[in-house]
């Protein structure tokens, strides 16, 4: 089988378990759910995140807010050359009470991977690759399309702002719903039996009540160029060689019984991890040291600049805005809060079990690891994330394989006729 880019793999690892859950931004969530993570995880360290968020750094709203001027370097951030957390020694944090790491029960049910979910899984790789939208080029536009297109305003033949495509945020990123509102008049009834390629004058008038006072009520002609209709994948459109083009060079698939199969195992995968995580949540007591919430924080911070970076965003103020985060970055902190505990608190279980069973990671043991998630290049792999964070990474997946290795997997339970 060909082997995984490093990038490959930790495309799949934010897909299953592992830190990057941190770093996912979703500013819908529930306030709530901050107020509730001094309760998680059997934490009583009676933490308190308005009191975290306030304290958190002025500095860094300044410091960080200049892209351009920042070094990114993030992946082992507070984590020493052993893959521990640096100067933390976990058993200190962790009571295992009566959990016994070395004799788990794991239900029947967790090595199960139903064809719907495959199929769930499968959707979202496709949406990680951006596959799961299909551009047609070789139809007429329906009533209730989604189509991409560009537009250029002007009104007695001079050009106005805001009516120029190419002007706005997103450039090439207009979606718009034939025959929908979403524009003025009949805008997009117009496009309607048009094709991709097609270049046509649309004629509108602004409503007399428009915003801007100077447009409202005008007549105004945008040349639209249609670039494509967007149809979005469905499960029996994936065939052998649409699986081969897209997804041999990062994962060797040459057909689709193969990408089943290799999800079908990550799915199980992701079951076992998320059922060690539950069974610690559940069975093992943790305080998390506030430091290391503050590791987490700038883990963040510097990983969405790097997004921000790559996308030729000048200022974080702006990036987090188009992910709905107003208030800064104490906003996006407050967001990630739940996931930085949930992640320390699991990774400072799994280092306090390797420190009861004495064992220490070496590079051998990464190189084991690296082969493990298909990735060929140890030296790349240092340079991308820095030794100490596969060396954490690492640690995880050894302590994670004691604990199944010594599990017992209970059999299905025998329904009574």
């Amino acid at each position: 089988m060909k082997k995984r880019t490093l990038l490959a793999s930790l495309l799949m690892g934010v897909i299953l378990f592992s830190f990057a859950a941190c770093t996912r931004i979703d500013s819908d969530r529930n306030d709530d759910n901050i107020e509730n993570t001094s309760n998680n995880n059997n934490n009583n360290n009676n933490f308190d995140a308005e009191i975290f968020l306030a304290n958190f750094p002025e500095y860094v709203l300044e410091e960080f807010e200049d892209i351009s001027q920042r070094e990114i370097n993030f992946s082992s951030n507070g984590i020493d050359e052993n893959g521990h957390w640096a100067n933390v020694v976990a058993t200190d944090y962790v009571d295992f009470r009566d959990f016994d790491f070395n004799s788990v029960e794991i239900p029947h049910f967790i090595h199960i991977a139903e064809e719907s979910l495959i199929d769930n899984w499968i959707f979202n790789i496709l949406s990680v690759y951006e596959l799961d939208e299909i551009e047609i080029t070789n139809r007429a536009i329906r009533n209730g399309d989604l189509v991409n297109l560009d537009y250029i305003g002007t009104i007695d033949g001079e050009e106005f702002e805001g009516g120029n495509s190419f002007e706005m945020p997103g450039q090439g990123l207009t979606y718009v719903t034939a025959g929908s509102t979403e524009f003025i008049d009949d805008f997009l009834d117009q496009i309607i039996g048009h094709s991709p390629g097609d270049v046509i004058d649309v004629e509108v008038t602004f409503p007399e009540e428009y915003d801007e006072e100077d447009l409202a009520g005008r007549d105004a002609v945008f040349v639209v160029t249609i670039n494509y209709i967007v149809e979005f994948m469905e499960i029996d459109l994936i065939n052998d060689s649409f699986v081969e083009e897209h997804f041999y060079d990062d994962y060797g698939w040459l057909n689709i019984e193969q990408m089943r199969e290799s999800v079908r195992e990550m799915i199980i995968k992701s079951q076992e991890e998320r059922f060690i995580a539950e069974t610690f949540s559940e069975h093992v007591d943790v305080i998390i040291p506030e430091h290391l919430l503050e590791t987490a924080a700038w883990t963040a911070i510097k990983f969405h600049q790097q997004i921000a970076e790559q996308n030729q965003i000048k200022t974080f103020s702006e990036y987090l805005q188009q992910w709905g985060v107003e208030d800064g970055i104490r906003g996006m902190v407050r967001i990630l809060l739940p996931e930085f505990r949930t992640v320390i608190h699991n990774l400072l279980v799994l280092q306090a079990m390797a420190e009861v069973l004495e064992i220490e990671v070496d590079q051998s043991d990464v190189e084991v690891y690296l082969e493990s998630i298909e990735v060929d290049s140890l030296e790349s792999a240092v340079e991308e994330r820095g030794m100490p964070f596969l060396k954490q990474e690492t640690l995880g997946w050894m302590m994670r394989n004691h604990i199944l290795e010594n599990a017992t997997l209970l059999e299905r339970p025998q329904i009574a006729d």
